[in-house]
């Protein structure tokens, strides 16, 4: 399950970028063609934010639709399933404009570090 060390990295990504204020919430973008499971994603986040300023924060995740645009006949096409090929003309020439994206997309913070509550 290659979900977990996604959910490290992200992790390294948020807690570098709090500042040493609590973490409530981190979105990121995922492709339909990076092939993970955002569910398994969402359920490593709980034990990799245990113990740190993560530990209450959700991760969000934005499903990206893999789209590929036809070099022959234009046409942008919305995958459903994960064949290459133009819908119109089916033409096999064809780039991938989105689906590939894996980004943390904003990491939602509290106000105050965590030392200055208690002022």
């Amino acid at each position: 399950m290659h979900e977990l060390a996604l959910c490290r990295s992200i992790s390294s990504i948020a807690l570098r970028a709090c500042n040493g204020r609590r973490v409530r919430q981190v979105t990121i973008d995922v492709g339909a063609l990076r092939q993970v499971v955002a569910p398994a994603l969402v359920q490593c986040w709980s034990f990799i934010a245990a113990d740190t300023l993560l530990a209450e924060s959700r991760l969000v995740v934005n499903d990206i639709p893999a789209v590929i645009a036809c070099q022959r006949c234009g046409l942008r096409t919305t995958l459903r399933q994960p064949f290459m090929v133009c819908d119109a003309c089916d033409s096999k020439e064809v780039t991938v404009v989105s689906g590939r994206e894996f980004m943390v997309r904003s990491i939602d913070v509290e106000d105050a570090p965590l030392g200055d509550k208690e002022k």
